[in-house]
């Protein structure tokens, strides 16, 4: 039987986003984060920041993903909370 070890991601992407949040900047400082995190660990992740105005409250999210050869796809997340900060949120997730 033959096994592939999938160590290297082909692919590594993520959206960062924060609904009537942008004049904090909670997006981009959770893709910040984030991204700190991932390339200290030799990654080069592409964040897509979404600034949504259209939801009935406030909030954020951080989703990461990584496809990596064979069709596997990793992934983590991180939900906004009361108190929870984008930075708190981004190195949660990116870890």
């Amino acid at each position: 039987m033959r096994r592939y070890c999938a160590t290297s991601p082909v692919d590594e992407l993520g959206i960062a986003l924060a609904s009537h949040l942008a004049a904090r900047k909670v997006a981009q400082r959770m893709a910040d984060s984030a991204r700190e995190v991932l390339v200290e660990a030799g990654h080069q992740p592409a964040i897509q920041l979404v600034e949504d105005t259209t939801a009935q409250q406030p909030g954020a999210v951080l989703a990461l993903f990584a496809d990596l050869y064979g069709g596997v796809r990793l992934g983590a997340d991180r939900a906004g909370a009361f108190r929870r900060s984008a930075e708190r949120i981004g190195h949660s997730a990116a870890r």
